[in-house]
């Protein structure tokens, strides 16, 4: 958000997410695999038993992070 100029009002994930969203940094595929990853990462921090498989959650969200990286690296 820093890098994009992208004013942050809350600092929490789910804010930083949708805010980077709105002012087009993410694409719609990328906010929906943060979102989803928000969701798993919560549904293990506090303990709920029933969980869907992580695995594709995982490889969406590595393949987010390459994109972004690869974004900022190559700048």
């Amino acid at each position: 958000a820093e890098v994009e100029s992208v004013s942050i009002i809350q600092h929490d994930p789910s804010q930083v997410t949708k805010s980077l969203f709105v002012y087009g940094v993410l694409n719609k595929e990328q906010y929906q695999a943060l979102q989803d990853g928000l969701q798993a990462r919560n549904r293990i921090a506090h303990g709920y038993k029933e969980q869907p498989s992580l695995a594709k959650t995982v490889d969406q969200l590595l393949y987010v992070a390459d994109q972004l990286q690869g974004r900022y690296l190559s700048a």
